[in-house]
């Protein structure tokens, strides 16, 4: 019984790996993926319809992606214009400097506190180089 339970549990787990992933979840991350790599400018007009030809899928799940992308604020959505990537933001931008710079503050901190001899001549040396 035990083994005949095993094997019922391998034969589902090869027809689960075997199965294609949902075109909605699909599309979602190719878009995503494509706003997080810029591949779309800022402020730039999403066109759906040549998003779904090139994603070869009909505009209803590239649809659904871009709006769920909206409520993440990667993109945004303007009534009676469309979709449209993300800006920059100059407040955001400064912001995230400033995150970026007490990061790596604390980043050289606990380096140096937790670094052998060694490591910090290394990076001592590293430096110099720079």
């Amino acid at each position: 019984m035990l083994r005949a339970t095993r094997q019922s549990n391998r034969d589902n787990s090869a027809a689960l790996a075997s199965k294609p992933i949902k075109t909605g979840p699909r599309v979602y991350e190719e878009i995503r993926r494509m706003a997080m790599d810029y591949r779309f400018k800022p402020n730039e007009r999403i066109n759906e319809v040549a998003l779904a030809a090139r994603l070869n899928v009909s505009r209803s799940p590239v649809r659904e992606a871009l709006q769920r992308l909206v409520t993440e604020e990667l993109i945004t959505f303007q009534t009676n214009r469309g979709f449209f990537c993300r800006g920059f933001d100059v407040d955001e931008i400064v912001n995230l400097s400033d995150v970026r710079a007490v990061l790596e503050e604390r980043s050289v901190r606990l380096a140096v506190q937790r670094a052998t001899d060694e490591e910090l001549a290394a990076l001592v040396d590293w430096w110099a180089l720079t």
